[in-house]
């Protein structure tokens, strides 16, 4: 869950109703908020920093320019607090136009074979986007049980919704190899993978699709 910090009529009240939601993670719009009110109270000497993640916003911010500013301020703020905040990508809503789940992202429509490779998947699992950029790759293999397939290189990219700094995020993006095979659902139009082979830090997996079904 995510818990802002704005619309409360004091710090208390903000303090106790972050402890009540059960949050991980809070959002502070950097421009927005006084971090200092009139009494001279600070808005974090309300959060706990060590329990929750802060994630700064740039809510307010009118130019390129100002939220950039903002949010390198709010980056600093976090960097001297020691807060994991400081290193997460927000998640924005314009992020997630195209985007789909994992799954149904899987399922490619092309007219041809050669249509297959050639594109980006926008992926969001409720947590972290992500795009995949499919390369054609010639000879595919053979795949027991689908005969001829579609190979692709996949290539990941981060998008939002993920902490900068994670090796496995950095090995994912620019050193494994991932190789998706994709194989036609009759005559729907659709190709779906079933065949995949992912390299990761401590060796390579391979995932296989034992059969597919049509409904009905």
């Amino acid at each position: 869950m995510i818990v802002g910090t704005g619309k409360y009529p004091d710090y208390a009240s903000m303090q106790q109703a972050l402890d009540i939601s059960g949050t991980e993670v809070v959002t502070v719009a950097v421009r927005r908020e006084r971090l200092i009110d009139k009494e001279g109270k600070s808005l974090l000497d309300f959060i706990d920093t060590k329990r929750y993640t802060i994630l700064p916003n740039t809510a307010g911010c009118f130019t390129a320019d100002d939220a950039v500013r903002v949010a390198r301020l709010g980056r600093e703020i976090l960097d001297q607090l020691d807060n994991p905040g400081k290193d997460w990508v927000k998640l924005r809503p314009e992020d997630l136009v195209g985007a789909t789940d994992p799954l149904s992202a899987g399922l490619v429509r092309a007219s041809s074979p050669d249509e297959v490779c050639g594109r980006t998947l926008k992926l969001y699992d409720g947590e972290f986007r992500l795009d995949v950029r499919l390369q054609p790759v010639s000879d595919p293999p053979q795949v027991e049980g689908y005969g001829d397939v579609v190979l692709c290189r996949a290539k990941p990219k981060p998008v939002a919704g993920y902490r900068k700094g994670r090796r496995a995020l950095d090995y994912l993006e620019n050193k494994s190899r991932i190789m998706i095979a994709f194989a036609p659902l009759a005559t729907t139009g659709f190709y779906a993978p079933v065949y995949a082979t992912v390299g990761t830090q401590i060796g390579t997996v391979t995932v296989r699709a034992t059969h597919m079904a049509r409904p009905g």
